[in-house]
């Protein structure tokens, strides 16, 4: 049973004890609203699609293409949001297509690889997925395109939908197979990696009725993976949540919203939070009849992973109509936990003809209940404008980045907010310390008490975690892949426990948690 936090004053001091000794809440955020590396149209700048926290600032990956060869920058920040290094590597000449949704192309490993997913067209005009592991400089370590998987006769479209961690030593990629664009049976395939990029399983789902499955996010929870998107099970286009066993079966599957296509799909995204629930974020336009009378609703959904039942869906009454546009409907990017309690994702909506598009960023609470929503737009007078990806920082706001572009040029845009929204100093409280000398990323767990789940931010450095019980005995070890890391602690008993994390110069750092 959650503790609801009546102040953001009891937050603050609930959080402050949290902490290790010696942190301590900063007086002030950061604020920053800026745009970078304009590049001109001839050199087009796909998106800067994923942000995370590190030990000095903010990473971000953004994808290029030029003359059909690919290209990857790694740019970081410090705190302030200035540049401190920028890496760029192009790989291969090859066509170009749909990469998956940004906050699901990704996967951290260790402390400085990631491994991405996009995909490429085939010359017989289907599609193939193409993963590729980068370092910390944005070199390529491996790259597999699939062209194993080519098929001409008929065409298939193998699109990815979702990266997950699958063991210690190893990957899952998945993707939708369909095998023509007019045959309204497809299937999911699930192939395993290890680390290296070698294929260690490959096994698909039966044939299914879901020609429409795309915006995915996919996750693992025990022995099942979860999945979310855009389907067509029910008839019309609905957002739909799919759980899986681990050799990709289908135990159970559900539709959500229930209303008639009207003008454009729900785009959605979704993460799996703490307690093992499905959020899902979405929009839905209603009252279609011209062009001039659409509606598009932001909306809020939380599934119950066990039996898939609607824990609830909630239209959030916010007028995204705003400076006189005629939204086309709002495009989910990214949704993640908040370590304080809720939810927050980034959208994207335009007026019918797209040619003035406008980002927003949306946070609920745990209950579904409207925090704030607003928009932003970066400083210049472009015309499309899109956040993709969002991520919690240490002083208890929030990073963005995405791009910002018009028919000239195309900018790399980032975005950092206090934890009410504000890109301008606004007076609102910090909620979460750090450490002010040397700016490292503290021990943050969340939800505690737990139930199967616990989320933590760790330091940079941090090599081990351990569980101990209140007799010191060690009931749980893990090793630490990325500093925002899962952890699935279904096995322990009911009780009090010590969660231990050991960094690689020798420092443990603990702090109490309790299972329910």
């Amino acid at each position: 049973m959650r503790i609801e936090l009546i102040s953001i004053t009891m937050r603050t001091l609930l959080i402050g004890v949290l902490l290790s000794a010696g942190i301590h809440a900063r007086a002030q955020y950061t604020h920053f609203n800026r745009t970078y590396f304009e590049q001109s149209a001839d050199t087009i700048f796909i998106s800067s699609y994923y942000i995370e926290n590190t030990s000095s600032g903010l990473a971000s990956i953004s994808l290029t293409n030029v003359d059909l060869e690919m290209g990857y920058n790694k740019t970081e920040y410090n705190i302030d949001g200035d540049i401190t290094s920028f890496n760029n590597n192009a790989q291969q000449t090859l066509g170009w297509g749909d990469g998956g949704l940004p906050n699901n192309s990704v996967l951290k490993i260790g402390q400085d690889s990631t491994i991405c997913v996009h995909t490429a067209p085939t010359n017989c005009e289907g599609t193939i997925p193409y993963l590729f592991l980068l370092n910390s400089e944005a070199e390529f370590l491996w790259n597999h395109l699939f062209t194993e998987w080519m098929e001409c006769d008929p065409w298939v479209q193998i699109d990815p939908i979702g990266l997950c961690a699958y063991s210690d030593t190893s990957f899952l990629l998945v993707c939708l197979y369909r095998p023509n664009s007019n045959n309204n049976l497809s299937q999911f395939r699930f192939t395993a990696f290890d680390f290296s990029g070698n294929i260690l399983s490959n096994f698909t789902s039966s044939a299914i009725e879901w020609p429409y499955f795309h915006d995915t996010s996919i996750s693992r929870l025990n022995d099942h993976f979860i999945l979310s998107g855009n389907g067509s099970v029910c008839g019309t286009y609905d957002i739909q949540v799919v759980k899986t066993d681990l050799e990709g079966n289908v135990i159970q599957s559900n539709c959500y919203g229930n209303q008639a296509w009207q003008q454009g799909e729900p785009i959605s995204s979704g993460v799996l939070d703490s307690d093992g629930n499905q959020i899902v974020m979405y929009s839905r336009c209603e009252n279609y009849h011209w062009v001039s009378e659409i509606e598009s609703k932001l909306h809020v959904l939380k599934v119950n992973t066990e039996d898939l039942s609607v824990i609830y869906d909630n239209h959030i009454a916010f007028d995204i109509l705003d400076n006189g546009l005629i939204s086309s409907g709002g495009i989910f990017t990214s949704v993640k936990e908040v370590p304080q309690g809720g939810y927050i994702g980034t959208f994207y909506y335009g007026e019918p003809t797209f040619q003035y598009v406008q980002a927003g960023i949306m946070k609920v609470t745990y209950e579904g209940e409207l925090d704030w929503v607003k928009l932003y737009h970066p400083p210049n007078d472009f015309e499309f404008n899109v956040l993709y990806d969002i991520i919690p920082t240490p002083d208890g706001g929030f990073a963005a980045v995405g791009v910002s572009s018009d028919n000239t040029a195309q900018k790399h845009w980032l975005l950092k907010l206090d934890n009410c929204g504000y890109e301008q100093p606004s007076g609102c409280p910090a909620v979460v310390g750090v450490n002010e000398e040397q700016n490292i990323l503290q021990l943050q767990l969340w939800p505690n008490p737990f139930y199967n789940l616990l989320k933590a931010v760790l330091p940079q450095n941090a090599s081990r975690v351990f569980i101990t019980d209140m007799t010191g005995r060690i009931v749980q070890e893990e090793k630490v892949y990325y500093p925002n890391q899962q952890f699935d602690v279904s096995q322990l008993a009911t009780g009090v426990y010590l969660f231990n994390v050991e960094c690689d110069d020798g420092r443990v750092m603990g702090q109490r948690v309790v299972k329910q």
